[in-house]
């Protein structure tokens, strides 16, 4: 039967040898640069809090209501960007066959950080729109101070656009490196399964 001679031919193609050393080097940066992200996310959350903590006094009663939303909004995501980073910083404290699922799940987890970061782009950019909207339509954004809020809003555009793009480049590595792993794996279990058939 035809069916028969594919499944000889199958099993008789050699499987590509599954590279660990380069797995584990892999899952060794992710652990750090995860670390790092994480620290700088926590980080400069911190450091906006007490930098709006030091204004707070000087802001009015919109733009400290503003404020308030915005952190509200602000700090579920940066939940959610922990809780996605979470697998690699605590470390792949686990056996070398499992490597590689880990390496999976950490590229998708990955892909949806960079999403994340993609969609808070643009919405960090509306935000601030209403943000300086509001605080012009009511008055708190006195006429001194409308020009550097004009140079400000240009120059957080123009970083929340590079940010965008950077972003949808992201999510899309991961996904491509996700997929690539994803075939390793399976390269490897049917190379695998069809060894453990054997005559």
């Amino acid at each position: 039967m035809p069916t028969d001679d594919l499944q000889k031919l199958w099993q008789q193609q050699p499987t590509p040898p599954l590279d660990v050393r380069r797995i584990r080097q892999d899952c060794r940066r992710q652990v750090w640069r995860q670390r790092s992200y994480l620290a700088f996310d926590l980080l400069s959350t911190v450091g906006v809090i007490v930098y709006l903590g030091y204004l707070w006094h000087d802001l009015s009663t919109l733009a400290a209501s503003l404020v308030v939303a915005v952190m509200l909004i602000t700090l579920p995501m940066v939940v959610m960007l922990v809780r996605l980073r979470w697998l690699a910083v605590r470390g792949f404290q686990t056996t070398t066959a499992d490597y590689l699922a880990l390496l999976i799940r950490q590229m998708h987890n990955n892909a949806k950080i960079a999403r994340l970061t993609r969609h808070s782009a643009w919405i960090s950019e509306v935000l601030l729109l209403l943000i300086f909207g509001a605080m012009f339509a009511t008055g708190d954004l006195p006429a001194s101070r409308q020009g550097p809020a004009l140079i400000a809003l240009i120059g957080v555009t123009v970083a929340m656009t590079v940010c965008y793009i950077w972003a949808h480049r992201r999510q899309q590595r991961f996904l491509q490196k996700q997929a690539e792993l994803e075939a390793l794996q399976r390269e490897h279990q049917n190379g695998t399964s069809c060894g453990d058939t054997g005559d």
